[in-house]
């Protein structure tokens, strides 16, 4: 149970710190109505990707896509966003477990030309990460996990050049379903286990 409630905390503590940083790294700049008065953008914001966008382990485990509405995209905009913005609409479709296949196959579609800000993580379930986590906590952490090898069990031949390929191609993707102007910010995933020198 204190394991447990020590995990909430830190992942509590990654939210709060990359929406934190999302906010820092936004700087949009402000109009002026007719009357002279400085007048804020409008923010049509789409939350897209994987496990990591759509907040486990911050609340109670769910089903499905697991989201959570203290996930780091719900958060930045509906805390912080609106002291840069008039807030607009907010489009929570990140799910637990999909690959960048399914990204593009199913959440693209959140996004349309009057989205002028997107978050996104993807790529971690290409590489069965999920799986090579939980075999270094219950087992042993193998050599595919401390070298974060591009393949899997799903994908054995799968390669980082043909991964990032997909990965670009799913920001292109994204990028041309925006509003012109529009911000893309791709978040990363964290290193949870350091391979220790053993000499």
């Amino acid at each position: 149970m204190v394991a447990s409630g020590r995990r909430r905390v830190s992942m509590f503590v990654v939210v709060a710190t990359i929406a934190a940083g999302l906010v820092a790294a936004v700087a949009p700049l402000p109009g002026a109505d007719l009357a002279g008065a400085v007048t804020k953008p409008t923010l049509r914001m789409a939350v897209l990707g994987d496990s990591y966008s759509a907040g486990v382990g911050v609340g109670l485990v769910g089903t499905g896509c697991d989201r959570d509405r203290l996930a780091w995209g719900p958060r930045a905009y509906n805390e912080l966003m609106g002291s840069r913005y008039t807030l607009g609409s907010l489009k929570f479709v990140a799910c637990s477990g999909y690959t960048s296949d399914q990204i593009t196959a199913n959440q693209l579609g959140a996004v349309t030309s009057s989205t002028n800000m997107v978050t996104l993580t993807a790529g971690g379930n290409d590489i069965g990460f999920g799986g090579k986590v939980r075999s270094c906590v219950l087992r042993n952490c193998p050599s595919s996990l401390l070298s974060l090898s591009a393949s899997s069990a799903e994908r054995p031949r799968q390669t980082w050049i043909g991964l990032r390929a997909k990965l670009a191609d799913l920001y292109v993707r994204i990028r041309q379903r925006m509003a012109p102007g529009g911000k893309l910010f791709v978040a990363t995933y964290p290193i949870p286990f350091a391979e220790v020198d053993r000499d």
